[in-house]
């Protein structure tokens, strides 16, 4: 390839029949292939880690699972197509095997093989924007988080990631995710960015091969904004508000702190799903689970919490509270407020709001003044009203805890 030539430093200008000035045996991994994309279609997309000697490649090589290949196009010297006889399913698994490859230096490889699925066009619930880093650190790159939560393989090609004008469904800017076909595995996390580098020296425990680094991207504003996720038509997949008074109210600086999405499951236009990422974490998890990432617990009853403890410290263990309510009907108005054993107020989360019914409320385990509540153990008391005369009230026990320094 053409990153095998450079510039003679001998001090007369090159080295005819003697050794080159650069010679040098480098160790380069074993060639192998590092992924496969394909939609519904009669193609699949092989991507593969070193540069092969493409003119060597021939279809009677390549093997997919129940499939029988007619054709390949090399788009350069590590991508090309495979063309089969007819289309892949959805929901299925297909193992590709490559018999033989040569690299440009003439090494072989053989027995390649990889497993991959077939990704949904246009689904409905993924994937989604699971952290936002808009105020970087000097020097790194600001990042957006895409993450499949599914079991299913989603086909993102030529998606968008955006910025919108505020309060409207207006682009702003827009940049292509990719321009070559790509699908999102189950549980698989990507990070959008310019400079992936500068990311993985920032926050050293990035995964590799999370990155999708483009030329450009939109860019985040510092203090507020809004990030849409666009399918290949440009509609709106889904769109998330970030604000700089978002982050963690104790934080001295919020320069390199992220954003991360609590629940998966949860509106990603409600505020109260973000959390600034632990410090534990170093303020961020591109290409990982979120630090604040919190499950919620199967409802017992009408209302049931996803923890009965809290600790609102920003470390990444327990710093949000789920407060699930499940009801039979819709209409009722709730207030939630959270006492202190000798019956004081300390934090009114919610007053006569609209209930649905299917509702996630997270707490943040902050007093209304917006600082944490101190160490002990509290009282939740949740009362609902119906326009037709029913009521349900009930408390729940909470214990405010914090880690021994």
């Amino acid at each position: 390839g053409i990153t095998n030539w450079s510039a003679s430093k001998d001090p007369s200008g090159g080295t005819p029949a003697r050794q080159n000035s650069l010679y040098a045996l480098l160790a380069y991994p074993a060639l192998n292939i590092s992924r496969v994309d394909a939609t519904s279609d009669t193609f699949a997309f092989v991507r593969l880690n070193r540069s092969i000697d493409i003119s060597r490649l021939s279809p009677l090589q390549i093997h997919i699972t129940s499939r029988t290949v007619k054709a390949i196009q090399p788009l350069d010297e590590t991508k090309f197509y495979v063309f089969v006889d007819y289309p892949f399913s959805v929901d299925s698994s297909y193992k590709i095997q490559i018999d033989t490859l040569w690299t440009c230096s003439g090494e072989s490889f053989t027995s390649l093989s990889y497993e991959f699925c077939i990704g949904v066009q246009h689904h409905k619930t993924a994937p989604i924007i699971n952290e936002i880093l808009f105020k970087p650190a000097s020097g790194v790159s600001e990042f957006v988080e895409i993450y499949n939560p599914t079991n299913q393989c989603v086909y993102i090609e030529k998606w968008l990631i955006a910025t919108l004008y505020f309060d409207t469904t207006k682009i702003k800017y827009s940049s292509v995710i990719s321009g070559l076909p790509y699908s999102m595995h189950p549980d698989e996390y990507l990070v959008i960015c310019t400079d992936s580098n500068s990311i993985k020296n920032y926050y050293p425990d990035v995964p590799s091969g999370v990155f999708l680094q483009l030329k450009s991207m939109p860019y985040l504003t510092n203090d507020s904004g809004t990030v849409a996720l666009l399918t290949d038509s440009s509609s709106i997949h889904e769109k998330a508000i970030y604000r700089d008074r978002m982050h963690y109210k104790l934080l001295v600086s919020t320069y390199g702190v992220s954003l991360e999405r609590v629940s998966p499951y949860l509106p990603a236009l409600d505020t109260n799903n973000w959390h600034s990422a632990s410090s534990l974490t170093g303020y961020a998890t591109p290409g990982y689970k979120n630090s604040q990432y919190l499950i919620n617990q199967e409802s017992e009853g009408w209302l049931s919490l996803s923890s009965q403890l809290i600790s609102p410290d920003n470390d990444g263990f327990q710093d949000n509270l789920i407060i699930n309510i499940i009801l039979e009907e819709p209409g009722y108005t709730a207030t939630l407020i959270v006492y202190t054993p000798a019956g004081l107020p300390v934090r009114t989360i919610a007053e006569n709001i609209l209930l649905g019914t299917e509702n996630h409320i997270i707490w943040d385990g902050t007093d209304d003044s917006r600082k944490p509540l101190p160490l002990g153990n509290y009282i939740l008391y949740a009362s609902l009203f119906h326009p037709s005369g029913k009521t349900k009230k009930t408390y729940k026990p909470i214990s405010v805890i914090y880690p021994m320094k």
